[in-house]
């Protein structure tokens, strides 16, 4: 009997689980025909087809017949090569076959951490569920945009450094680090380890990526995107509503009015106090991350320990940070939750609760309903994973000392 009960709550957990998976691709593909990330790179795809410079303003007809507006792409060269192939096909079927690869990524990354943890079946159906049901996998899937897909190979380089295979981990981190540059905080895990192989080969992977993007793109376009389009969109959404780095959080209390999000109130419209609080943060947060990381040095669990400060970290630093990315927060909890006890168990779930905060449906629901701004103390609320991540690394920095047995 005991036998069959467990049996057949695996099978409603894996039922969960797909049904999860379903639900995520059908919500994402509800927005096939809208504009998002993913039109960015279509366009910069068709550019490079064309000989068209890819940093150049695009035609959105290119992706949405019918619109007669134009986008400028702000994705690294690397990631837009990454994603070229994707023209090849039509918009709609590609945008569900990112979304598919998201989902396929995401479930991965799942399997992965589950089976380093050494959870069963059943628990890693019930967390593929939870990341699939949270609201930033949706986002991510709906946006077009890669979180998912960039999680793979930090989960990959993370177990990496458990198995002292110094190389693979180096290769994955620098393959992350390359796509997306905020990735590369991740390296530091590296050093922590003195694996000089690891550094070395994420080095070359990043130098080959980047060369090779380069190559492709064009050096023009590389000048471009390192001395425009990334200070340029840096500097655009900073402010934004919704960006949740520790940045973002300073500019939408006292930084001037965003035009993407004139729907957020601010306690006072000073950009100096919010570049000199963003660096103030900036500069807790990287120490949090030295402590942290000087603490674990000599730790038996040194690779978790890493993971579980760098993440939060990278996302935390990053000068702009969406919710399509909290779910990354997914290996450092689940890290930590392995020999959390007590009031550090509580404060765990705590954060891990904030970060289920869908702040694009509580602003938007504000709006519908009163017809008003969001004011500043509801802006503190939508900071809610802010909030979490914060706590994640300061709960990974002060992690009890253990000894090897």
């Amino acid at each position: 009997m005991e036998r069959v009960a467990a049996r057949r709550g695996l099978a409603l957990c894996v039922t969960g689980a797909v049904a999860a998976c379903v639900w995520a691709l059908a919500s994402a593909a509800t927005y096939r025909h809208v504009p998002s990330d993913l039109t960015q790179d279509y366009l910069t795809a068709r550019a490079l087809r064309d000989g068209t410079p890819v940093y150049d303003p695009l035609p959105a007809a290119w992706a949405h017949p019918g619109a007669t507006d134009t986008v400028t792409s702000d994705h690294p060269p690397p990631y837009i090569v990454a994603l070229a192939p994707l023209e090849l096909l039509p918009y709609p079927i590609a945008f569900l076959l990112l979304a598919a690869a998201n989902v396929a990524a995401g479930t991965g990354c799942v399997v992965i951490v589950g089976r380093e943890l050494g959870w069963s079946a059943r628990v890693t159906a019930l967390v593929v569920t939870a990341l699939l049901l949270h609201p930033g996998a949706v986002t991510c899937l709906c946006v077009g945009n890669v979180s998912l897909v960039l999680l793979l190979p930090i989960a990959l380089g993370w177990r990496a450094l458990r198995r002292d295979r110094a190389g693979p981990a180096g290769a994955w981190l620098g393959l992350a680090g390359a796509i997306k540059l905020y990735p590369g905080l991740l390296v530091l895990g590296l050093f922590g380890e003195r694996t000089w192989r690891g550094i070395a080969t994420a080095g070359v992977v990043v130098i080959v990526c980047w060369g090779a993007a380069t190559v492709v793109t064009g050096s023009d376009s590389l000048v471009n995107y390192v001395q425009t389009r990334a200070p340029a969109n840096a500097r655009s959404f900073v402010g934004h509503g919704f960006n949740l780095s520790v940045a973002g959080a300073a500019h939408r209390a006292f930084g001037a009015p965003n035009e993407y999000s004139p729907w957020l109130e601010r306690m006072a419209d000073r950009p100096d106090v919010a570049a000199r609080l963003s660096w103030a943060a900036r500069g807790a947060v990287v120490l949090l991350l030295a402590v942290g990381l000087v603490r674990a040095r000599h730790q038996p669990d040194r690779p978790d320990r890493t993971i579980a400060i760098l993440i939060p970290a990278m996302l935390l630093l990053s000068p702009l940070t969406w919710l399509h990315a909290v779910p990354m927060m997914l290996v450092p909890i689940a890290v930590l939750g392995r020999h959390a006890t007590g009031s550090r168990r509580t404060f765990l779930i705590a954060c891990a609760a904030a970060l289920w905060m869908n702040d694009r449906w509580l602003a938007t629901q504000w709006v519908a309903l009163t017809g008003e701004n969001v004011p500043p103390a509801l802006n503190l609320i939508l900071l809610a994973p802010t909030w979490g991540m914060l706590g994640v690394l300061a709960l990974a920095t002060t992690c009890p000392r253990t000894r090897e047995r």
